[in-house]
């Protein structure tokens, strides 16, 4: 088998378009003034793709019908059947799959509006206690836990507080410890609904009324003249709560 051995080759009708070997071995492709197709290779005579330029823009395209990129300024973008496409081709299939996706930034879902972002997504635990005077003196617990799952601003929170001592008073009872501050649509009426076990009265139909960047919110309870709060002598100092639900966070 013979060696092609390339120095400078230059176009025929001298356009200054030319392939260079380097002495490290590399080759120069250099095409002049316009875009289009640096490299095209075949099989049997069939084109099976091209690398090219396109609007100082490098693109590598698959033979035709199939998929291709390009590599702009901040960007890869997708091509199809040797043109620039927008929404017509997917990353990976579904027995084809890429592993894990790691971004800085957010996802664009359904549109491009920043409505449709969604840049966060996280599980976590957090700690929720009664807010020391509020329904309870000096509380303490054998059980204070609660775990949240947040999607964009939107998260889910769910909690147990068991108390093994304390004292009660006449103040509404009121809960610290959210893992993250109501926002203000909360307003609209978001409460997280759950249950008192061995609560000492007025433990029907409590709810946690969630208050926009409120550190603290207030335990509730409907009565036959609409809601009241929810106090700490309601409560009794033996009590176990449970509670859930899901708001908007600021």
């Amino acid at each position: 088998m013979s060696t092609l051995e390339l120095e400078n080759i230059k176009h025929p009708d001298n356009s200054g378009d030319n392939i260079a070997l380097a002495s490290n071995g590399s080759i120069t492709i250099d095409r002049k003034s316009t875009d289009g197709t640096i490299a095209e290779f075949r099989k049997d005579g069939t084109a099976v793709g091209k690398i090219g330029i396109q609007s100082s823009g490098f693109y590598i395209d698959g033979e035709s019908g199939h998929e291709g990129l390009r590599f702009a300024n901040g960007t890869v973008t997708p091509r199809e059947n040797g043109a620039d496409s927008n929404g017509s081709s997917d990353l990976g299939a579904s027995n084809n799959r890429w592993k894990d996706l790691y971004l800085s930034g957010g996802v664009y879902l359904g549109g491009t509006g920043s409505a449709n972002k969604l840049d966060d997504y996280e599980e976590g635990t957090f700690t929720p206690g009664i807010l020391n005077g509020w329904g309870i003196l000096n509380p303490t617990y054998s059980t204070n836990a609660g775990f949240y799952t947040k999607v964009g601003n939107i998260v889910h929170v769910a909690f147990r507080i068991t108390l093994s001592g304390g004292s009660t008073n006449a103040n509404g009872l009121k809960v610290t410890g959210l893992p993250f501050t109501v926002g203000a649509t909360t307003n609209v009426g978001t409460n997280l609904s759950g249950w008192f076990a061995a609560a000492s009265t007025n433990a029907d139909n409590v709810f946690l009324g969630l208050e926009a960047n409120e550190a603290q919110q207030s335990f509730y309870y409907q009565n036959s003249n609409g809601t009241s709060n929810f106090l700490g002598t309601d409560a009794g100092t033996g009590f176990s709560m449970t509670f859930s639900g899901t708001y908007q966070t600021a």
